[in-house]
């Protein structure tokens, strides 16, 4: 009669070995796509990442920056989402405060009506081609950059808008504005 197989004494260990190099290697990975804040060259800036997981894109704000509102959408079977952002102390709703928004699939024009008062250029993020405009009210004083993007079938905009004069300081407030928009991305 043949003996049953048993297990070897150093099959414990060998499990052992495996396992704690497949928990690394997990760890990493959950630390490097959730945790990790690998924003622009200067992120010793303290501001804070916001990650949108649906929709699969980051974008870096203000550290005293929070969510205004989100609203979703479903125009002509394709989800939609529009997420504002502000400085809870200066509210994008009173109209006199800069603020971002990321817009996916948003039905709409933006920065388009007024051509002689708008710049344009080429711009690629994350192997995406798209479009980096900015909007003026007068000639030198801009108060609008947007993003434009077309990426899986869906249109992305992101885009960063100071209050207009006289009621903002669109003048200062737009390096801000700028910062924020380009440092949209997308994630996989």
């Amino acid at each position: 009669m043949a003996r049953p197989p048993q297990i070897s004494r150093s099959f414990p260990l060998l499990t052992l070995l495996m396992l704690v190099p497949l928990v690394a290697i997990v760890t990493f990975v959950a630390y490097d796509r959730y945790v990790k804040d690998d924003g622009p060259a200067d992120a010793g800036d303290g501001w804070q990442t916001y990650r949108n997981e649906r929709f699969r894109f980051e974008i870096r704000l203000p550290a005293e920056w929070r969510v205004e509102n989100v609203l979703e959408t479903s125009s002509e079977a394709k989800r939609g989402i529009s997420v504002r952002f502000a400085d809870p102390a200066h509210p994008a709703s009173s109209g006199t405060a800069l603020h971002a928004d990321v817009k996916i699939n948003w039905v709409g024009d933006w920065c388009v009506s007024s051509a002689p008062l708008i710049e344009s250029r080429e711009i690629t993020v994350g192997a995406v081609k798209g479009s980096e405009r900015l909007c003026f009210w007068s000639p030198g004083q801009p108060f609008s950059v947007l993003r434009d993007f077309e990426k899986d079938g869906n249109r992305v905009w992101a885009i960063g808008e100071t209050a207009p004069p006289p009621l903002g300081t669109a003048a200062a407030e737009f390096p801000t504005a700028l910062k924020i928009v380009q440092s949209f991305r997308f994630v996989d």
